[in-house]
């Protein structure tokens, strides 16, 4: 269970962590960068702060797969060391304004559009071997955050209890 100090909405309703940050990636590999969440194909994906879309595109074959990255920029202390977050990536998402494993991408906010914490951003997908899936093998959201350097950072901080 991670105890974040809810700076950020959690990207999900409900929030089940399957693999934490730092956990070995799908190849073994300790570089695990984000937290995967547990969830249904179609589970609707939130943004977790006021932001702006900064894309939404099919990310292989880098593993993300069906990818949204949203500018959040937003600061703040954690165990004396300030953590500027500046981008929240939301990663094996089934559909977006911009593309759909289904056919017509719903009407979701677009690449450069403005969005509010909590609101409905994309839709999750990871069934293995699905078209946007990138490396996963099972459904469900893989979830980032990324301070202004390009250095991620464990995203459990900023969520709420999960």
């Amino acid at each position: 269970e991670f105890k974040g100090d809810g700076t950020f909405n959690n990207p999900l309703q409900v929030m089940v962590v399957n693999s934490a940050y730092g956990n070995p990636n799908a190849d073994g590999r300790m570089d695990h960068m984000g937290i995967d969440l547990d969830c249904e194909v179609g589970t609707p994906v939130l943004a977790c702060a006021d932001g702006k879309i900064e894309y939404a595109k099919d990310l292989s074959p880098n593993g993300c797969g069906g990818a949204l990255k949203l500018r959040i920029e937003s600061g703040k202390y954690t165990n004396g060391v300030y953590q500027y977050a500046k981008y929240a990536l939301y990663c094996h998402l089934s559909a977006t304004a911009n593309f759909s494993e289904t056919g017509t991408p719903p009407a979701l906010p677009k690449t450069g559009d403005k969005v509010t914490k909590g609101q409905i951003i994309a839709y999750s997908g990871g069934t293995k071997g699905a078209q946007y899936a990138g490396n996963s093998k099972g459904p469900h959201l893989h979830y980032e955050i990324i301070d202004q350097n390009g250095k991620k950072i464990n995203p459990a901080a900023y969520l709420n209890n999960v």
